[in-house]
């Protein structure tokens, strides 16, 4: 099993396909592996969910985030597709 710990794009330099990139060359490189990627993403984070279900991730459940200052966020956890999926 692959966890990427966080993807991040330049504000700068969203909507221009990278996200997309990121994803696609993480899914590429943990097949090729043998492995299954899974992640977490935070549900303020809309346009990153969008793409990941467009690629075909599959939403397994939803996590607490506690933060050192007392803080919580939400977020949804994903399983990529497998290579057979796509």
């Amino acid at each position: 099993m692959a966890i990427p710990v966080r993807l991040f794009v330049d504000p700068e330099h969203r909507g221009l396909g990278a996200g997309k990139q990121l994803m696609t060359t993480a899914l590429q490189y943990t097949h090729a592996q043998g492995l299954i990627l899974v992640f977490d993403v935070m549900l303020k984070d809309r346009a990153a969910i969008r793409l990941y279900e467009t690629l075909g991730c599959l939403l397994l459940d939803t996590i607490d985030h506690h933060h050192g200052d007392g803080q919580v966020e939400r977020a949804a956890v994903y399983l990529a597709p497998s290579p057979a999926a796509r």
